[in-house]
């Protein structure tokens, strides 16, 4: 990663912030498989995952990226399929600081929230890259006007980019 990142810096336009997906991108979430995500979308009780968080690990490599990320002067965020709330939850317990943090919302596009997310950090999409785990998350960071860098390393069945941290 940390080779086709420098690559986007070195260019003029320049990387501003690096965005990424949360389940199998940043944190290995597996732990919250089976999880009734009805009960907690419409209670926003999640007390139900709370006691899951201690069995999410972070990817080997994530906290050099992120650390490389800030020394060169690039906002990173995370936007998630899942409740901010449980995204937070979790980048709190592994001690991951990040500038923004966009999670679901009703009737709104993944890319619609990339969007949200490039607005609180104040850079343009031009000069944004998203590093999602699935075809899906390219198509929406193309609707979006990002850049994309495919994280296999989370879903090892994906053959579209990387397969550690470290590569990138």
């Amino acid at each position: 990663i940390t080779e086709v990142i420098e690559d986007y810096i070195s260019n003029d336009d320049g990387i501003k912030a690096v965005l990424f997906d949360f389940d199998f991108t940043l944190v290995n979430t597996i732990a919250f498989k089976g999880i009734d995500k009805e009960y907690i979308r419409a209670t926003d009780d999640i007390s139900v995952v709370e006691d899951l968080i201690p069995q999410t690990t972070v990817y080997n490599g994530i906290e050099e990226l992120l650390n490389y990320l800030y020394t060169n002067g690039i906002k990173v965020g995370v936007v998630s399929n899942r409740l901010e709330s449980i995204v937070n939850a979790t980048l709190a317990h592994h001690g991951i600081k990040v500038d923004a943090v966009v999670g679901e919302r009703p009737n709104s596009t993944k890319s619609n929230r990339m969007g949200e997310a490039l607005n609180k950090l104040g850079v343009n999409p031009h000069n944004a890259i998203y590093v999602g785990d699935s075809p899906w998350d390219n198509a929406e960071a193309h609707k979006a006007g990002m850049e994309f860098i495919g994280a296999t390393w989370g879903n090892k069945r994906l053959k579209m980019g990387y397969n550690s941290p470290k590569e990138i």
